[in-house]
């Protein structure tokens, strides 16, 4: 769902929520009350406002020998946003010129953030190209990556 339509979909609910309060209560909605009307409706319904995915194609800039003096301290990197859920696969492209990670994420600008401290990043050894996606169709084996 793109960005533009989950927000008409949020100042749907506001209005809703906001006209079945005053209808009932003749009061203004307390804000606070709308927000935690909003989320909860969301998380019982299983949407997901964040279920974009990342494509980052990893282009090597120096030799296979630079890259593999360095990989350790790259796969270190990886291993952190695997643990927090947001990177979902990664590996080196065929030929060795590069790799490609998979991520999920909230932005494209949060990903381009995240490779900053990619340690191939801030040596040099590799340039990104992140490309962003909104996975319509899927099996159903890889729904839990994207809810």
């Amino acid at each position: 769902m793109s960005q533009q339509k989950i927000k008409k979909t949020i100042y749907r609910k506001i209005a809703e929520v906001n006209k079945r309060y005053k209808r009932e209560t003749n009061e203004p909605t307390p804000i606070i009350w709308v927000g935690s009307f909003i989320l909860l409706h969301y998380l019982s319904t299983g949407f997901n406002i964040n279920a974009m995915l990342y494509v980052v194609i990893v282009t090597y800039q120096k030799s296979i020998e630079e890259v593999d003096n360095h990989l350790a301290a790259h796969r270190d990197f990886l291993e952190r946003y695997y643990s927090s859920g947001q990177f979902i696969a990664s590996g080196p492209q065929t030929p060795r010129t590069g790799g490609i990670i998979l991520s999920k994420g909230h932005s494209k600008q949060e990903i381009l953030d995240i490779l900053k401290d990619d340690p191939f990043n801030i040596l040099g050894i590799a340039s990104y190209e992140v490309i962003e996606f909104n996975p319509v169709k899927y099996h159903k084996t890889f729904k839990q990556f994207i809810d």
